[in-house]
Parts: C-alpha cells; sequence; structure tokens
C-alpha cells in the first residue's frame, strides 16, 4: 500500500508524457505479482488527454500545471484506494518532468476534487509534496 517506483522502458516520442501515462494505465508489468506489485488505478481507465504535454526532454515542466484528464473508471474508487491511484499519477508526472510539477486532474474532461496524503480532497493542482517522499529510482 505505498507506491514503489518502476523503471520501464518508454521510447522516446515527441508526446512523451502521454506515452509514459498510458503506460502507467496499462498496470503493473507481466510478472510483477511476484515482486506483489499492483496498481490502485482501476484497469480499465483510460487517459483522454494530458495537456500541456511538453516535448522531448525530460526534467523540464511546464509553468504552469500539467491537466491530465482520465476517463470515468477513475473515479469509480474511494478511500485510500483512491488516495493511492492519484499519488501513482502525480508520481509518475513528477519522475517524468520535474518534482515541483503540480497536477490538475479532470475526468471525462470536467476539474475534478482529488484527496491528498491526509485523505481530505482538494480543489487545486497536487504535487508529488501533498503524498509524501518522492523517490524516482529504484
Amino acid at each position: 500500500n505505498a507506491p514503489t517506483p518502476v523503471l520501464r522502458y518508454a521510447p522516446q516520442q515527441s508526446d512523451r508524457l502521454q506515452t509514459v501515462l498510458n503506460d502507467l494505465l496499462l498496470g503493473p508489468a507481466p510478472g510483477s505479482e511476484a515482486l506483489h506489485l499492483t496498481s490502485a488505478i482501476p484497469s480499465s481507465t483510460r487517459l483522454i488527454g494530458v495537456s500541456p504535454n511538453p516535448l522531448g526532454t525530460p526534467g523540464v515542466a511546464p509553468s504552469g500545471p500539467v491537466t491530465v484528464n482520465l476517463s470515468a473508471d477513475f473515479i469509480e474508487i474511494n478511500g485510500p484506494s483512491q488516495v493511492l491511484a492519484v499519488e501513482q499519477v502525480v508520481f509518475t508526472v513528477a519522475c517524468d518532468l520535474t518534482p515541483t510539477t503540480r497536477v490538475l486532474f479532470e475526468v471525462d474532461g470536467v476539474p475534478q476534487d482529488v484527496p491528498i496524503a491526509n485523505g481530505t480532497s482538494v480543489n487545486r493542482p497536487v504535487a508529488a509534496a501533498d503524498y509524501g517522499p518522492l523517490s524516482c529510482t529504484t
């Protein structure tokens, strides 16, 4: 019940962040069960879009928040699993761009309140610092 960084190969593409988030939504890689790796994100969740989708270089973040638009399946969970699911997305964006990158969530294009580590819901962009220590390496 704690995020664990997992390095996965994502080919360098002009839509890098979209590629990385789509990879996250695929769930743990085959064979991960032996390592007890799971995902709090419902397997039916789909990425509708990400904006801005910074081109090319990891470690470069936009000046404003990154908006991640997900399908309605994402909000079918609640409680601690919802915190973990949001945290997975935030940490993935932070590890791909910068730890201070802020993430705004939408579901089917509608802005969403999201829980932070203490369980309270906030109506603002969230960052890795809202969830605890960030480790981008295994």
